[in-house]
């Protein structure tokens, strides 16, 4: 997803910000709740109040908010991605770029994420 202005992104396989990663490098799947049809193209513009419709228990976000921001914010604080921290918060310089070499490191970045939430802490 990508959040601006008050408008929210879902980004499909055929985009940046982290959709071809997850969905075809990584091979997840986007939550249940989200039509399908509305991951056939590279985005999805939708109005924040539809947020809690079709946010998953995971959260991979374009955003200039820190997580602190967005657990202060009424709706992104009342998902629970963001109220159990379950969310990987990175910029458009980071997620923008869809060259072979940019989406090696966003992938490994995104694995990485990935693997410390299973991860227990020491």
């Amino acid at each position: 997803m990508q959040e601006y202005d008050r408008q929210v992104f879902i980004f499909g396989n055929q985009s940046g910000r982290g959709g071809r990663n997850i969905y075809e490098l990584l091979g997840l799947q986007a939550p249940k709740n989200i039509p399908s049809e509305l991951m056939q193209g590279a985005y999805y513009e939708f109005s924040i109040e539809l947020l809690s419709k079709y946010a998953g228990d995971y959260i991979v976000l374009t955003s200039k908010s820190q997580l602190k921001d967005l657990q202060a914010e009424p709706i992104w604080g009342s998902l629970p991605a963001i109220k159990n921290g379950n969310v990987y918060i990175w910029t458009e310089e980071q997620s923008w770029f869809r060259d072979p070499i940019a989406l090696l490191k966003q992938t490994q970045d995104l694995a990485e994420w990935i693997i410390g939430l299973n991860t227990p802490s020491k």
